[in-house]
């Protein structure tokens, strides 16, 4: 899977309210586009920070950066969702999975008192619905090999964020099972329409709010 171009972070703050008790979303583009549906599906007494990244957990710059957005927003999180994994910068899995142990051991160090909740990445979707035509923009027979090989990784990536989950007995979102049945709400191998947005956010939210209660 190619790097970006330009790397980018987005930090995003939903109200100041330092009475409501406040998760904080740690992604990419798959998180920062849902967030507006994670937050209204929140219960009122319950708010919401997000970091967005495009750096990988080979990144060295990637904790510096969400410690400063922690520092500036000055917030206590009752809980925080990691994931990072569509960025792999040409990783193997295995050291993914060791980069992955870093990067979260120094956010949980940088977090101490926080609940944490793994995210497994979605899908890479080189069709939608076995029509490469439903796309906003056809994919070529090499582009939908590409994608399918960049998937393959993802899932190898997500087989370590599982095992860390049990390391670390955290609870671990399977994103990738949800939304794997909704290649038709994209708009691109990556992303989803408002649709898709509505239904990964709803998840999420139902997700932070049953380890809030100690459901899960």
């Amino acid at each position: 899977m190619p790097n970006e171009k330009i790397e980018w972070s987005y930090g995003w703050n939903e109200d100041a309210d330092t009475e409501k008790a406040r998760c904080l979303l740690i992604g990419d583009s798959i998180v920062w586009g849902s967030r507006v549906n994670v937050y209204q599906a929140l219960p009122k007494d319950l708010t919401l920070s997000t970091f967005a990244t495009s750096k990988g957990v080979d990144s060295l710059n990637l904790v510096e950066e969400i410690e400063l957005f922690c520092r500036q927003s000055e917030f206590h999180f009752e809980a925080v969702y990691f994931n990072n994994g569509l960025h792999p910068h040409g990783q193997s899995p295995e050291e993914y999975g060791k980069n992955y142990r870093l990067v979260l051991s120094r956010l949980r160090t940088l977090l101490p008192n926080a609940k944490w909740i793994l995210g497994l990445s979605t899908p890479i979707s080189p069709e939608i619905g076995g029509d490469p035509s439903a796309y906003s923009a056809p994919i070529e027979v090499e582009r939908r090999e590409m994608l399918a090989d960049a998937n393959r990784l993802v899932c190898s990536y997500n087989e370590q964020i599982r095992t860390v989950a049990q390391e670390e007995q955290l609870p671990c979102f399977d994103a990738y099972a949800l939304m794997a049945s909704h290649s038709d709400k994209k708009t691109d191998p990556y992303h989803y329409d408002p649709q898709g947005r509505q239904i990964f956010g709803a998840a999420m939210a139902e997700q932070l709010v049953k380890y809030l209660k100690k459901e899960i």
